[in-house]
């Protein structure tokens, strides 16, 4: 799974890759985040994404040799 943040104060950097914990939680260490020089913070676009590969039914293939999936949500918050 990974979380990746875009904003005009958060440096280019490529998506965080977390995990779950029990309870579904997702914990992020956000002083990995790099923000750009002389910013401390903006509004910014959260992306969390989650992609899996893997086997499929031969009564669902298509061609193939397995199936990839996506889940991704985003949502807006304000960093500080």
């Amino acid at each position: 799974m990974t979380i990746a943040f875009s904003g005009p104060c958060v440096a280019d950097q490529p998506p965080f890759f977390v995990n779950s914990d029990t309870q579904g939680t997702l914990r992020l260490d956000t002083s990995a985040l790099q923000l750009v020089k002389g910013m401390t913070g903006c509004a910014v676009n959260v992306q969390v994404r989650h992609e899996t590969n893997g086997a499929v039914d031969p009564a669902y293939a298509s061609g193939g040799d397995g199936v990839e999936g996506l889940q991704a949500r985003s949502f807006a918050t304000t960093l500080e």
